[in-house]
């Protein structure tokens, strides 16, 4: 069959797009390849860097169009799947939202049926067998809503392809404000993975609703190959890992750097973590190749507590200074507007924030995401799931959100200090790195109210 793969953007065709989280969508790319290992066509269409997708639909002519879906893009993905069942084509969704919610999805989109778990296995059998012995799936049948639970998850990570970077264009994507990291002019970038699951409960992420809490490991030979063959086809050796917690066990981080070295490549590559990783480690993955450390701290000690982070003040402290020691860059991750945040908590968040001096910082805007605890809590609690913030990780119609989202960039980016620590380290690929950055506060700072996808051309 000729399956088309879609990772919709809530701002399809505005100036926003390029803005924020510009990755490469891995969990597509491993399904494109296991769908070719049983012989299908696949074409991969990314709104974060594709334009067109009726365009797309008429030179293609898909069978099957598979969409992924995150809680904020479920208007977007219902409208795609309109766009995609008038030309034909059979409409498959899948992503964390669908799987926390797989009825509730399959009747908003209008789709034909919904992928609830991991989906390299499941959405293969979809195209191959008679969907009524399918485990992991929500479909409708006799004009009833059919669910046959959730796929198991995959143990052995080892045994899927590499993803199928092919189907992307390297060229488009480049390291931006969030998950991306500093490179040398001329050369690119690509995300990889090498573990699932998370044993950490942080009541807003969404991560375990289609990984789990149990955690699932490549092992090192496996992911050193797949880096050296990204080396050999598309010429590059930036990495960005985006395991959830890439040093949960540091031995095996240590064997990896050690690995890494010894292939006689540079490789450069940046991970994110959580705070307390040791300074051996740190040092170990110095050697290995890492430039930078992304730390999730979120907010003060009262924000910390009520979603469940587990990390102290201490430690937050102690972990960004040993890093800066070892040298190695780091970035913090923070948020504003969680639930019962005072404006006391937002400014303490903000102190944190320039106490530790993070080289990089990343603030996102709560967003309720289905299947987490504080989802659950709001729609319990009949408190409004998108009242307080009804947008996006970075975008929002709530205008205070927004000023507190702009004044915590603010502060921080735009003070003596800062401009001091980014003029000691500063080089061409730097100052392009926080141009992009920049730009994504702009574009925020002069745009408060979101586009809504509806209203634009596809």
């Amino acid at each position: 069959m000729r399956v088309l793969l879609v990772h919709p953007h809530k701002y399809e065709k505005t100036i926003f797009k390029g803005v924020g989280e510009l990755y490469h969508p891995l969990g597509l790319l491993y399904i494109a390849s296991t769908l070719r290992e049983r012989g299908h066509m696949v074409r991969l269409h990314d709104e974060y860097v594709d334009s067109g997708f009726g365009r797309t639909m008429q030179e293609f002519r898909p069978d099957v169009v598979g969409i992924g879906v995150t809680s904020p893009l479920m208007d977007r993905a219902a409208l795609l799947t309109r766009i995609a069942k008038g030309a034909g084509a059979k409409v498959i969704i899948g992503g964390p939202h669908v799987t926390a919610l797989p009825a509730e999805s399959l009747e908003a989109a209008e789709a034909d049926a919904a992928v609830v778990g991991e989906g390299e296995l499941v959405l293969p059998d979809l195209l191959d067998k008679n969907w009524d012995g399918i485990q992991g799936l929500a479909y409708r049948k006799d004009h009833q809503v059919i669910q046959t639970g959730r796929a198991p998850h995959i143990e052995d990570l080892d045994s899927l392809p590499f993803p199928a970077r092919d189907l992307c264009d390297p060229r488009k994507y480049r390291g931006t404000g969030e998950f991306g990291f500093p490179i040398p002019i001329g050369e690119r970038w690509l995300s990889i993975i090498g573990s699932r699951g998370c044993p950490h409960r942080c009541s807003f992420c969404a991560s375990p609703v289609v990984h789990g809490h149990a955690v699932r490991q490549r092992s090192v030979s496996n992911i050193v190959a797949e880096m050296v063959e990204c080396r050999e086809r598309w010429g590059t050796r930036n990495f960005s890992f985006l395991d959830d917690t890439f040093t949960l066990d540091e031995q095996r981080v240590c064997e990896l750097s050690e690995a890494l070295r010894r292939t006689g490549v540079k490789f450069r590559w940046a991970c994110f973590t959580r705070v307390g990783v040791s300074r051996r480690t740190l040092i170990a993955m110095k050697k290995g190749g890492c430039v930078l450390v992304s730390y999730g701290v979120e907010g003060g000690a009262e924000i910390r507590r009520q979603v469940g982070k587990g990390i102290t003040r201490e430690a937050i402290v102690e972990t960004f200074r040993i890093t800066r020691e070892v040298g190695l860059r780091s970035k913090a991750y923070f948020m504003v507007g969680l639930p019962g945040e005072t404006e006391a908590d937002y400014e303490e968040g903000l102190r944190l924030a320039k106490e530790i001096e993070p080289d990089y910082l990343w603030v996102a805007m709560f967003y309720p995401l289905a299947g987490t605890p504080l989802y659950e809590e709001l729609r319990a609690e009949d408190r409004g799931l998108h009242t307080a913030n009804p947008g996006s990780f970075f975008l929002t119609t709530n205008r205070d959100l927004m000023r507190k989202h702009r004044r915590f960039l603010r502060q921080f980016y735009v003070s003596p200090r800062y401009a001091h620590s980014v003029l000691r380290r500063a080089s061409l690929g730097e100052w392009l790195y926080i141009g992009k950055a920049a730009r994504a506060f702009l574009m925020m700072r002069l745009f408060a109210a979101p586009v809504r996808s509806e209203e634009r051309g596809v």
